[in-house]
């Protein structure tokens, strides 16, 4: 009797010992596998593990981990020390015209050089082709997976030391979404293989991604987003005396006259009209570039963030839009 329970016992034990050694190579092998890869849910995962933190109040949430780095997407990424993929000091060091320039994964640069970002092009346009006496630095406060409420959070926390001329948000058609803060434990934090088994069965039970945005607007508040945008345009107006600036981004699966979100597009246009606030959408200009191919404005075939061709074609688009308002200021401060 205690022959059998003792091999019975070696068995599971063999069993346990096994399936360890199975799950240890299983995750020392996706870390090789995805080490530089191409996958989207993947890449994010390595984006929140590597560059990310929560923070201790409910807003932001989450920030980039200061003077962290990480190959992104084909891309690499490094983060300064006030947790912003720049090269410049946040703190004032010469007489500049500074832009603030807020927004999400677009901003941030997902799947792109840091040169090909839409911030660093569109400070090099400017700097290049509008005439001002004073350097004109535009400042990336873009943060994946930031919503509305985050990206003003973020601004108020930043701004101080920033002390822009100017402030431009770029609002992309989810940026409606809510924000819940998830406390993770360190499986769910570090595993390459607990993420990516989640990631495959998420996969087999997500809806239509356009069913998903249209929902977001069916919130007449759009989860306090709104309230967000007019606080972020209040604060620009008495800290710069000139209005907040929006550029409307589309989603880019969705740039056609026929697309599926129509009804968002309009609602969140509809949004900016009636509080009176300047916007320039960028949807026509990007459906007119595409040529009838918006995945060649795509990170990836499966990744639709804007590439560097479609950040080149945005701020050159932003340039001719902000000219405008640049002559006023360097006009001020000259």
């Amino acid at each position: 009797m205690r022959f059998f329970k003792k091999n019975s016992i070696d068995k599971i034990l063999l069993i346990c010992i096994s399936t360890f050694i199975y799950i240890l190579f299983a995750e020392v092998g996706l870390r090789f596998y995805f080490n530089r890869s191409m996958n989207l849910n993947m890449e994010m995962f390595k984006y929140s593990n590597k560059l990310k933190k929560l923070t201790p109040n409910f807003l932001p949430g989450h920030k980039h981990i200061p003077n962290s780095s990480a190959y992104l997407m084909g891309a690499s990424v490094n983060i300064n020390k006030w947790g912003l993929r720049d090269e410049k000091d946040l703190e004032k060091t010469k007489d500049s015209l500074r832009i603030a320039l807020i927004g999400d994964s677009f901003i941030f640069g997902w799947g792109v050089e840091y040169d090909f970002t839409i911030g660093k092009l569109l400070e090099d346009k400017l700097n290049r082709e509008v005439e001002c006496d004073k350097d004109i630095e535009v400042f990336n406060l873009g943060i994946g997976n930031y919503n509305s409420n985050q990206q003003l959070s973020l601004f108020n926390e930043l701004r101080v030391k920033l002390d822009p001329d100017l402030v431009i948000l770029q609002h992309f058609i989810n940026d409606a979404e809510p924000y819940f803060q998830i406390e993770r434990n360190i499986i769910l934090k570090n595993s390459y293989l607990w993420n990516y088994i989640m990631f495959v069965l998420k996969s087999k039970r997500v809806g239509d991604y356009a069913t998903y945005y249209e929902s977001l607007y069916m919130d007449y508040s759009w989860h306090d987003n709104k309230n967000s945008i007019k606080e972020l345009n209040t604060i620009s107006n008495v800290s710069t005396g000139m209005p907040l600036i929006t550029f409307l981004l589309p989603e880019l699966r969705e740039i056609s006259p026929k697309s599926k979100l129509s009804e968002s597009y309009k609602s969140r246009e509809n949004f900016f009209k009636e509080n009176k606030l300047i916007y320039f959408n960028l949807r026509e200009i990007l459906f007119e570039s595409s040529e009838g191919k918006p995945s060649s404005l795509w990170v990836s075939l499966n990744d639709s963030h804007t590439n560097a061709l479609a950040n080149d074609i945005i701020t050159s688009y932003m340039k001719t839009k902000l000219t405008k308002f640049l002559k006023k200021k360097c006009n001020d401060i000259t």
